[in-house]
């Protein structure tokens, strides 16, 4: 994979990111290619399809201020709805984008 400025390296334990104040650190699927049978999906041109693939995430961490102004405070490993060019890349691999969220801009829970 191409190093991009602003990437950590592909080595560093995502698992050690700990954000402070009210960030969040998501993870976010990247829109399936193909399915678990092996079938090629040509989803070229469908915006609408990867656009929306990559607006559920799952909280991964958070900050100790995150959601401290709502109602509801999300938990970690709970799925949510994010706007779609939100948020600071941390890392990418072949499945997954992690990328710092501020808590304000998240949309919905997602059950």
């Amino acid at each position: 994979m191409q190093n991009r400025i602003g990437l950590l390296e592909p080595e560093v334990d995502i698992s050690k990111i700990k954000p402070l104040n009210a960030e969040v650190l998501v993870k976010v699927k990247k829109a399936a290619k193909k399915t678990s049978g092996g079938i090629i999906l040509d989803i070229g041109n469908s915006l609408e399809y990867t656009d929306n693939a990559r607006r559920i995430c799952e909280i991964v961490a958070m900050g100790e201020f995150a959601f401290s102004e709502h109602k509801t405070k999300p938990q970690l490993n709970d799925t949510a709805l994010i706007s779609r060019y939100i948020g600071e890349l941390v890392q990418e691999d072949e499945d997954y984008l992690w990328k710092l969220v501020k808590d304000y801009e998240f949309l919905a829970l997602y059950k």
